[in-house]
């Protein structure tokens, strides 16, 4: 008697490997499905960044006559030589969020919870010359809070064509935006193929890339001249 009742207990082969079958489809269906939420929490918690920076920066231009850190010179400390058009030394953006670490307090502000670009890594501390790739956020280096319009930063996940990789040069003629210049968001990094910006009223700004598009297309509108916009390397 008691071994017919362990053998009535045991699985099959048969019975396990349908076991095993199910687990395996009830994953296949799951996975992609959690994949898709931590994408969206990690742009919400993206965009609580921005919106953390943003207030920072206007922290920042209140005690230095209502000027962003790349429209003061860096002998007033600010960061316009990090950040100028024609030069863009090295980690240019990582110095533009340095001078403002009094304000930003963690550089984790700073880096987008998405980032898993070659290279980029978030960091605990602030320290000298502050490294690009401990950011994940471009900078608008013309952005002037006189116009609303303008963008101020943005995620760094930007290409120059629809199929490009991101644009990782700080060079003047690529980052150069007009409305005849469109720029994309690359589908595989950060947000995969859409992305959040600053704008210089405060919002917050989230889309795809004919939002983005029409973002710069307004920005370049609001100052009618050439706007610049340097990125994190």
């Amino acid at each position: 008697m008691k071994n017919n009742l362990k053998q009535k207990k045991a699985f099959t082969l048969i019975e396990l490997l349908v076991v095993i079958a199910i687990i395996a489809i009830l994953a296949a269906m799951l996975l992609p499905a959690l994949a898709a939420a931590k994408r969206r929490a990690q742009k919400i918690s993206c965009v609580s960044n921005i919106r953390q920076d943003g207030v920072s920066i206007r922290i920042w231009e209140g005690d230095n006559g209502d000027k962003y850190p790349q429209a003061v010179s860096t002998a007033n400390g600010g960061a316009m030589e990090y950040v100028t058009p024609t030069t863009y030394p090295a980690n240019g953006v990582g110095n533009c969020w340095m001078v403002m670490s009094n304000q930003l307090s963690t550089p984790k502000v700073v880096y987008c919870p998405s980032d898993n670009l070659a290279g980029h890594a978030q960091t605990n501390a602030w320290i000298a010359n502050f490294p690009d790739t401990f950011t994940s956020y471009f900078i608008g280096v013309t952005a002037a809070e006189s116009y609303p319009q303008m963008i101020v930063m943005g995620d760094c996940n930007v290409a120059t064509t629809a199929a490009g990789a991101r644009q990782a040069a700080t060079q003047a003629t690529q980052n150069k935006t007009t409305p005849n210049v469109a720029e994309y968001w690359t589908t595989t990094d950060l947000h995969l193929g859409t992305g959040n910006w600053l704008l210089t009223d405060g919002s917050v700004q989230q889309g795809a890339n004919g939002t983005f598009q029409q973002a710069l297309s307004d920005a370049y509108s609001a100052v009618n001249a050439n706007t610049y916009y340097d990125f994190p390397k």
